[in-house]
């Protein structure tokens, strides 16, 4: 009976360790194509798609356990969707599972940051440090964490630590120069970017020189610097954006809204240009055009709630209240569980003098809906 019992175990264990080899087969398979819900989940993300990235995130959790345990994308996914507490726990699994690899480590601290735990983030980068990391990463993000909390001493005197062991890390050089700017000393700001520009080609860089040299009032020679970069690298955010701020600090509104409008062509996904342009045209009070900028991001980003809420404030701002109470309503239908489609709406109502659909609209029960 016993060797029945072990040769039944034995067949047991076959079985499974079989299953399990079937199961990371079709992993590997699954994370060759394209079409893996993994990446399908990545790039709605970016596309800011965020009901259908988690729903592909469910998925792949389902379908490639193991894998998603291997993936760059994993953690990065999680934090788009600020999914913090399952982020964490993912984190520990992964400790739990593979516990020399120090990518955990790290990953404890992004979420610490993502969160808005910038101090947490400052202990948990420390903490990286003694993991056995063989990069300065953990230094440089620790400094940065130090830099966000006002701690610029503090945050310099690790950079320097940084660059004593290797004077090539452009991190460390580039935290340097955002030292300096937090300090507001614009001219050894502009020396260490130009420095960075003059050892290393990259876009954020010369965002950052000419960023400095606007702040110094030398415009032209920052313009420069950024059409030269923009024609090489059309597409970057750094170059963009840079560009739109400060035609708008130089006070030419209508050169900086068109300069929004131009990076949003070549970055369509990219959410907070549609608030900064919309921004800018409310400036130079062309509001027809900031409501149209409004009413693409609400196609664009339809899961989202911040374009219906911006359309409608735009309404508000301008004191056109019947405009702004049907651009209520309109957010209310989409977002039924939202308390600011009532609670302005209501106020709207108010204001044009509707005190009767105001009081209703006030005592309406709040629904459980999609948002």
């Amino acid at each position: 009976m016993i060797w029945r019992w072990i040769q039944d175990w034995r067949e047991q264990r076959a079985a499974l360790k079989e299953l399990k080899t079937l199961e990371r087969d079709d992993e590997w398979r699954l994370m060759g194509d394209e079409l893996n819900p993994l990446h399908q989940a990545r790039v709605a993300l970016e596309r800011g798609q965020f009901e259908t990235a988690g729903q592909r995130w469910e998925d792949a959790r389902g379908r490639m356990p193991n894998f998603i345990y291997q993936s760059e994308d994993s953690l990065p996914i999680l934090l788009g969707l600020k999914r913090f507490d399952e982020a964490e726990a993912f984190m520990n699994e992964g400790r739990r599972r593979s516990p020399r690899d120090h990518r955990w480590l790290k990953g404890l601290a992004r979420i610490a940051y993502a969160s808005g735990d910038i101090a947490e983030a400052a202990r948990r980068w420390k903490a990286a440090q003694s993991g056995g990391m063989d990069s300065s990463e953990a230094w440089v993000q620790e400094g940065a964490c130090l830099r966000a909390l006002g701690r610029l001493d503090e945050a310099e005197a690790v950079f320097n630590h940084v660059l004593r062991l290797d004077p090539s890390d452009v991190g460390a050089w580039m935290e340097r120069a955002k030292i300096c700017e937090d300090r507001r000393d614009w001219p050894e700001a502009e020396t260490r970017w130009r420095a960075l520009t003059e050892r290393h080609q990259a876009p954020h860089l010369f965002a950052g020189h000419a960023w400095a040299l606007g702040q110094l009032g030398r415009f032209d020679e920052a313009d420069a610097i950024l059409e030269r970069e923009r024609a090489r690298y059309p597409a970057d955010l750094a170059i963009g954006i840079t560009r739109s701020h400060l035609a708008e600090r130089r006070g030419d509104l209508n050169a900086a809204c068109e300069r929004w409008a131009e990076l949003l062509r070549v970055q369509p996904y990219f959410d907070r240009g549609y608030l900064e342009r919309t921004k800018c045209l409310v400036h130079a009070e062309r509001h027809v055009e900031a409501d149209a900028v409004m009413r693409e991001a609400i196609e664009r980003f339809r899961n989202e709630t911040w374009p219906l809420f911006e359309h409608a404030m735009l309404a508000d701002r301008r004191q056109e209240w019947n405009e702004a109470v049907a651009r209520w309503e309109a957010f209310r239908l989409r977002f039924p569980d939202r308390d600011e489609g009532y609670n302005r709406g209501s106020g709207a109502l108010d204001a044009a003098g509707r005190h009767d659909e105001a009081a209703a609209l006030r005592q309406a029960p709040r629904h459980t809906g999609v948002g």
